[in-house]
């Protein structure tokens, strides 16, 4: 897959790639070359990376139209060939790859805050 991609809309994170008939989505872009053992698990891989980048806020339930979506995600993370290292390692050369590419400086803003609730005690038991 040739990885030149032209952001067509922030909103959706759509992509349109040189090769390409109309769009790709970032998951798609990112994932789809994925090693993960098999086809079928790049494609729920892509698929779930989707629906959650369409529905950041909320939890998992909420990111799917149907329980047997949420299923799917549930049995790809229980696959011993789905890592961290196999589901970011595209995600992390094409990050690289534009990173070498800017001939300037590149600034990574990360969000790093962090939530301290443990003086709230109606919420001791939350883990």
């Amino acid at each position: 897959m040739n990885q030149q991609v032209r952001i067509i809309d922030e909103r959706c994170c759509s992509f349109k790639t040189p090769q390409a008939e109309g769009l790709m989505s970032f998951c798609e872009v990112h994932f789809a070359d994925a090693k993960l053992g098999d086809a079928h698990r790049t494609n729920r891989l892509v698929e779930v990376a989707d629906a959650i980048v369409r529905h950041p806020g909320g939890s998992l339930p909420e990111k799917f139209d149907t329980p047997q979506e949420l299923d799917g995600l549930y049995h790809l993370l229980q696959c011993p060939s789905v890592t961290h290292a196999s589901v970011l390692a595209l995600h992390y050369a094409l990050t690289q790859k534009k990173i070498a590419a800017h001939a300037g400086f590149v600034v990574a803003l990360h969000d790093t805050t962090e939530l301290d609730f443990s003086t709230h005690d109606s919420l001791s038991d939350r883990g």
